[in-house]
Parts: C-alpha cells; structure tokens; sequence
C-alpha cells in the first residue's frame, strides 16, 4: 500500500470549543465526453478533539470546486467579481500533474494494452519479464 505525507492540519479557531483538523483526503472529478468538468471535489478528512486530544468524531468531508460568476446585492450595497477558481485549479495543476500525464497513458498500449478491462492495475502485464 502507498502512503503519502498527510499529516493532520490543526486550525487555530475552536469550534464550539474543541479543536478541529483536517488532513486532504482525494480528489474526486467527472469530465464528459465533450470536454466539460461535471464535477470537482476535493475531499478531505475532519475531526474533533477533546481537551485530553481524543478524537470526539472524525468524518469525510468535501469542497467543490467552481467557476464563480459575479454576485451583485443591491439591497447591502456590494458585488463580488467572478473568479475562475476551477478554470486556474485547472491551468495550474491539473493539465501538468493529471490531465497530460493521463493522455500520455492512454495514448500508449505498452502501458495501458487494447484489452484492458475496468480497474486493472497500470502495467500489472506490461512490465518487464526477466527471465529466471
């Protein structure tokens, strides 16, 4: 099994008095087949701690993430300017360490053969074979 360094995130506010952390916990994202993001979730893990540092509950949680419009309130007087949170989550990370790495693998059926079925673990039969 792979582990990553993921340690636990210990926020300086209380909530309702017990200290809170968070640790990342995935990303879970859908593109159809016409190019468009239907969802993106990064999920992360959240807990509660009591005073002697127990955990009190500890569940998973997520946050999308989206393209925001520009939001305009009349009545309070204020507007908040639209900004590309997925479109730059996009251009940042995820063309160079997901979406172009995963093209150069599907693009390649010494990794990834014709007859590759559903949940197949990447190069369990394309690997070297050296001879005993």
């Amino acid at each position: 099994m792979t582990t990553i360094n993921n340690e636990w995130i210990t926020l300086t506010e209380l909530r309702n008095g017990v200290t809170v952390q968070r640790k990342f916990a995935g990303l879970d994202t859908e593109i159809s087949e016409t190019d468009e993001v239907l969802f993106c979730k990064v999920k992360y893990h959240e807990r509660e701690l009591y005073p002697n540092g127990n955990v009190i509950k500890s569940e998973l949680k997520w946050y999308t993430l989206q393209d925001l419009p520009e939001t305009i309130n009349d009545v309070e007087g204020w507007k908040q300017e639209p900004l590309a949170v997925l479109t730059g989550f996009i251009n940042s990370l995820g063309y160079t360490g997901i979406i172009n790495p995963a093209r150069e693998t599907l693009e390649n059926i010494l990794i990834l053969s014709l007859n590759a079925a559903n949940n197949y673990p990447l190069r369990r039969d394309t690997r070297e074979k050296i001879i005993l």
